[in-house]
């Protein structure tokens, strides 16, 4: 039986339900993961003769050797998990957002008393209150809430719940002393009046701000008539917070209309898409997406996949989707060229800034392997670690990669020192190096060879990681970095190394260093938080 017909064989066999189907080739790497209504007719379809199918999809068909599966109850589900997949393995047949980690989501908790925060997941359970976003900027969230701080005056310290019991701060927080928050913190207000103020921030993050503008200004109104004027100011400051974010709005249509214009911007490897939220007939929001994996994909297969995701992480859809793909006239024309115009640019500026990062990683790479008289190497695979503790207690220890001089983020690992070392940092190297070292003893091809390892240390680091080198049998380059002056230490000299300061190796090994730590670090602080949290409830 050939290999067509073993594939085609298998799809015949998958169940008639909705799931995720993953294609893999004959050195079980992933290829494609894909969401079904139907698992087996969608499968199938691949593999039938006379499919239309593009110029990728054909060359990946080719590839396959193998396919796995997962049952779902719905097609939602399908989607969610799709998503989830992708994100996680990044095949390379799937268009992949970039850097999704960094989506922010703004997130109005269902508690008596609500809270206003910033979330990067989307709680889909029951009962988890309401989500708005995603947001591609950190800047665009804090304006947004700084303006709703302004507007509403709600209360970053309002009471909470416990075991059904209301449970009051022991003082007023410093906004209400600043008349910056109406005062749950205070008794100042019921818990249905305040929840009537979050109804209102809903409706605002939704872009529907003038059913808020006029019940606003009816109530200066009865203020100022009862002489309260203190209040009255209050509400015109609101007012006039509004009314900024009003006249910043472009309208693009007068039927007051929901929906989501995406525009896409191409080039041979990556591409951009750009959004604009339109909310009663304005522009809300405006996000630019950065996606990979696109060669040899049509536009339409790019800009359809991206909604999937899109759609997968965002908790609330429009009545209406405009794709730059499917309108080639009409009056939203207009506004998916001016979004296209921005997702062209953003685009260029991506390029520019990576092929700017690339020659500086090449010129820094090529001056590290001078100063190190290493005049044939090839660092393309570069690790580097560092151990992070407090006098010894929670130690932990970093890894991070750079290939061709620039950070890989899905290679970095984290590894709890399980033995109790204490202070010794060189043991604890030692261990995590061994264990590390022994997946490349293992032949795991997800832990391929380094070609240079760097140790945030000294003299003594670099001795004891060469020393599980030697024990390993393993010929891998190795130096150390002290932090003072920068100083290199490689096994075959007895004086330290120094690059010149502003030379663009020294940058180069500096940034290396400084990923290193921060990530364990970041590692360390989330281990001690856990322990100091367990320590906590455990007395």
């Amino acid at each position: 039986m050939t290999k067509a017909q073993r594939l085609i064989k298998k799809a015949s066999q998958l169940p008639v339900k909705p799931g995720v189907y993953q294609f893999f080739d004959q050195e079980q790497k992933l290829l494609y993961i894909g969401k079904a209504v139907n698992l087996r007719a969608r499968v199938c379809s691949y593999f039938r003769a006379g499919t239309n199918l593009a110029n990728a999809k054909k060359i990946m068909v080719s590839k396959i050797a193998d396919i796995i599966f997962t049952i779902v109850d719905t097609p939602t589900e399908a989607l969610l998990l799709e998503t989830t997949l992708i994100k996680k393995h990044k095949p390379f047949f799937n268009v992949v957002m970039k850097d999704d980690k960094n989506f922010q989501y703004i997130h109005i908790t269902p508690d008596i008393y609500p809270r206003l925060v910033t979330v990067r997941k989307i709680n889909h359970q029951k009962n988890a209150g309401k989500f708005f976003g995603p947001y591609t900027s950190g800047t665009a969230v804090w304006h947004t809430l700084r303006l709703l701080k302004n507007i509403f005056r709600y209360c970053d310290f309002p009471p909470t719940q416990k075991k059904g019991k209301i449970i009051f701060p022991q003082r007023p927080c410093l906004d209400y002393q600043l008349h910056k928050c109406v005062g749950p913190c205070a008794q100042a207000i019921t818990a249905r009046a305040y929840q009537l103020i979050f109804q209102q921030i809903e409706r605002f993050l939704k872009g529907d701000f003038q059913p808020i503008y006029q019940h606003l200004k009816k109530q200066m109104q009865v203020a100022s008539r009862k002489q309260q004027y203190e209040q009255a100011a209050n509400l015109r400051n609101q007012l006039r917070a509004i009314e900024s974010l009003m006249a910043e709005q472009k309208v693009v249509a007068t039927n007051r209309e929901n929906a989501d214009y995406f525009s896409l911007s191409c080039n041979a490897f990556q591409a951009a898409v750009n959004l604009f939220s339109v909310r009663q007939g304005k522009i809300i929001k405006q996000d630019i997406f950065l996606l990979q994996h696109t060669k040899n994909q049509t536009d339409q297969e790019i800009i359809n996949s991206f909604c999937d995701q899109y759609y997968a992480q965002a908790p609330h859809r429009p009545i209406k989707k405009v794709l730059s793909t499917q309108i080639r006239r009409g009056r939203n024309r207009r506004l998916l060229a001016m979004g296209m115009a921005n997702a062209t640019v953003a685009l260029q500026k991506y390029q520019l800034n990576l092929q700017k990062k690339e020659r500086q990683a090449a010129q820094g790479l090529g001056e590290l392997a001078q100063a190190l008289n290493f005049p044939t190497a090839n660092f393309h695979r570069i690790e580097i670690y560092d151990i992070s503790h407090l006098a010894g207690k929670h130690s932990v220890g970093s890894m991070v990669v750079f290939e061709n001089g620039l950070p890989q983020v899905t290679a970095y690992r984290k590894f709890k020192i399980k033995q109790n070392l204490g202070n010794n940092d060189f043991a604890s190297l030692q261990e995590i190096l061994k264990r590390r070292l022994q997946h490349l003893i293992k032949n795991d091809p997800l832990w391929p060879r380094p070609d240079l390892l760097i140790i945030d240390g000294g003299k003594g680091q670099l001795s004891s990681v060469r020393h599980v080198l030697k024990i390993l049998k393993l010929n891998i380059p190795v130096l150390a970095l002290a932090k003072k002056e920068e100083e290199i230490f490689v096994p075959a000299k007895t004086l330290s190394i120094k690059l010149k300061k502003d030379s663009a190796g020294y940058y180069l090994i500096q940034r290396m260093r400084d990923e290193a730590h921060r990530f364990a670090i970041g590692f360390y602080r989330r281990q001690h938080l856990k322990n100091l949290t367990a320590s906590y409830f455990s007395h």
